[in-house]
């Protein structure tokens, strides 16, 4: 599997939120780590007095690139503002600056938000629902996108004890909030926020959530990783220990506690604090990007070498014997259907059934028997032979007196995976053996070993089925 650094290299990448805490680590990091990265587009949006690149220049010389100054002096050329807002539509960029992101870009990094806990709920959703839903409106435009990494809030869930890896339902529908939000004036806003944010804290968690539940309603295919650090900390050992740049959290309590300014504040004493080092946090996001990457790039390459490609040819062979061509219509339908299915197939959920259960516990023991609905008692081995040999029998309406043909071409199928990554083992093999006299010598060996054991194997099924 491709390394890290190895899979950045000559990639463009799309970064918000880089003058903020966070964002500035990742910067200094994905520069310092993956020295190979072609471009990084930050999204920088100007201020009164202090112009974009001015704002770039004064993150960019900041002690936290220091290291990265000894190593490699002109890294600053990688990095290219540009002009934006994610409260402004399409970002407020410019044509130009849209269609360049568009075309060149693979990664994205979006930790653009307002984190402050008692922001008005009416900035607080513009900021980090609404520059979500823009965000995502952008990356469904961009033709090389690879990856987006949405940075969230461990208490994006607070109102539960328990927070698993999965995404909840939001508090409010994401629209209903956006369309309130659009309506209302921002005094009405505060007179209902405490209710609408309920029984979450503050608008932050509260708009965390709504924004989580947005992506998976508006990501589509787009390869998305949702990270959600805790409460973020000074850096634990890179690029410096200790590297902080706010007061923001427990470094604004550590700075007020030692001048003395604060002397006493309510918490549990035995509880623990949820604290996570801002490097620990990035190598995360930098990280879950390369895995959402390659686990699409396989997904792809699999979904093209074992459908796409072999349904081409029989259509070639089709269109050659002067038949219709049906197969890459089918498969493209097939497809079609697998993505709606995509949701429920890639997550896990818990149900209880207590009141069922207690339902089957007043029952006689003819009525169990008769009116079985207890699932313990299902053999899903048994029950899931019987399922294939249904879908043959009634939905396909073939024959049960071919099924050991079916059991061959099963396994011609799964001897036909492995000879796939048999010959693309053979391929990476074969391509540094002549550097390497001991690799060759191990190549050859393996290469007809391996060769015996395919042919055997295969000699082998007729006399397995038969029996």
């Amino acid at each position: 599997m491709t390394s890290i650094a190895d899979f950045y290299a000559g990639r463009t990448l799309f970064l918000t939120g880089a003058t903020g805490f966070m964002g500035k680590v990742l910067l200094e990091k994905l520069l310092r780590s993956c020295p190979a990265i072609y471009r990084i587009y930050v999204l920088i949006r100007p201020k009164r007095g202090c112009s974009v690149p001015s704002r770039l220049s004064e993150v960019l010389e900041t002690k936290l690139f220091s290291t990265l100054k000894e190593t490699d002096p002109d890294f600053h050329k990688k990095v290219i503002p540009i002009v934006g807002d994610i409260l402004e539509p399409d970002l407020g960029l410019s044509p130009s600056d849209f269609e360049r992101l568009s075309s060149e870009v693979s990664i994205v990094f979006h930790s653009a938000a307002t984190v402050k806990f008692d922001e008005p709920l009416k900035l607080s959703v513009q900021m980090n629902v609404i520059g979500v839903s823009r965000l995502l409106e952008l990356c469904h435009k961009m033709i090389r996108i690879e990856a987006l990494v949405h940075v969230s809030t461990a208490y994006a869930n607070c109102d539960r004890s328990v927070v698993s890896e999965t995404i909840y339902p939001a508090p409010l529908l994401p629209k209903k909030i956006i369309n309130a939000v659009e309506w209302m004036d921002e005094e009405a806003l505060n007179c209902v926020t405490r209710k609408l944010i309920e029984p979450r804290p503050n608008t932050y968690t509260f708009t965390k959530a709504i924004a989580e539940s947005l992506i998976v309603e508006e990501c589509g295919p787009l390869p998305c990783a949702i990270v959600r650090p805790s409460i973020v900390g000074a850096s634990w050992q890179e690029p410096v220990q200790g590297w902080v740049d706010n007061f923001n959290g427990p470094s604004g309590l550590l700075a007020a506690i030692g001048k003395g300014m604060l002397r006493v504040m309510y918490g549990n004493f035995n509880g623990s604090a949820d604290i996570i080092p801002v490097d620990v946090a990035v190598n995360l996001i930098i990280a879950a990007a390369w895995s959402t990457a390659i686990e699409r790039f396989y997904r792809e390459w699999n979904r093209v070498f074992d459908h796409f490609i072999p349904a081409w040819v029989m259509d070639i062979g089709l269109r050659m014997a002067g038949k219709k061509p049906i197969l890459m219509r089918l498969q493209t339908k097939l497809w079609r259907s697998v993505s709606c299915l995509e949701y429920f197939t890639s997550r896990q959920w818990t149900f209880t059934n207590d009141n069922v259960t207690q339902l089957f516990g007043r029952m006689c023991a003819d009525d169990q028997k008769e009116f079985n609905f207890d699932v313990r008692r299902i053999h899903w081995p048994t029950y899931l032979e019987n399922y294939c040999i249904g879908v043959k029998c009634y939905a396909l309406k073939e024959e049960l007196s071919d099924l050991s043909n079916a059991r061959l071409a099963v396994q011609r199928l799964i001897l036909r995976r492995r000879f796939k990554w048999l010959l693309v083992l053979a391929v990476v093999v074969w391509f540094v053996r002549w550097r390497h006299r001991v690799v060759q010598f191990i190549w050859n060996r393996a290469f007809w070993t391996l060769l015996h054991v395919y042919s055997a194997i295969v000699s082998r099924i007729p006399k397995m089925i038969n029996r």
